[in-house]
């Protein structure tokens, strides 16, 4: 495959998200993509269809529902369809699946798929709370406007109170209250 093609790649019916086809979540399971599809394909079966043009259609829809159940269902399709989708490369699926057929492939790149963690890397929770309670004094936790003008703006400052000396926040952080 030449890097034209994939510059002047067009997605086309065939390329549409099995997932959303199906009405299921990348999360689901071969018992929940199976009843989706039933419930899908009583609706499209091309018999109930009123006219021929009607009934061209629902072929078209049901062929599409019946390639996407056939990939999710089996688990090697669905790893192999799971990649496609995160290498976000602009070819369709079909010729990613014959390039991959044809040689093995290796992806070098991934989508991220972290989420906004308060706390990185399972950084101690002692360490980050030692490192900014220096960087607020007494005076600007006596004075909380002050406080709040200060440290508004940077986002990844935070106060933390040194209540070790109140006996009731004590009492109520261990459940004795």
């Amino acid at each position: 495959m030449f890097m034209n093609e994939i510059f002047s790649y067009d997605s086309d019916d065939s390329d549409e998200d099995y997932y959303k086809i199906l009405g299921c979540d990348p999360s689901s399971n071969t018992e929940q993509i199976l009843s989706e599809f039933r419930f899908r394909a009583l609706r499209l079966h091309p018999d109930k269809a009123k006219s021929e043009k009607d009934r061209i259609e629902r072929e078209k829809q049901f062929r599409k529902l019946s390639i996407a159940k056939d990939s999710l269902t089996d688990p090697e399709k669905r790893k192999n369809y799971d990649r496609w989708k995160e290498s976000g490369l602009k070819i369709s699926f079909s010729k990613w699946n014959s390039l991959t057929n044809q040689r093995h492939s290796t992806f070098h790149w991934k989508t991220s798929n972290d989420c906004n963690r308060a706390i990185e890397n399972g950084e101690n929770f002692d360490k980050i709370e030692t490192k900014y309670r220096k960087s607020f004094t007494n005076s600007s936790y006596k004075d909380p406007i002050r406080s709040f003008r200060e440290n508004r703006l940077d986002g990844n400052r935070f106060e933390i109170i040194d209540s070790s000396s109140d006996e009731i926040l004590k009492k109520f952080r261990n459940y004795q209250i």
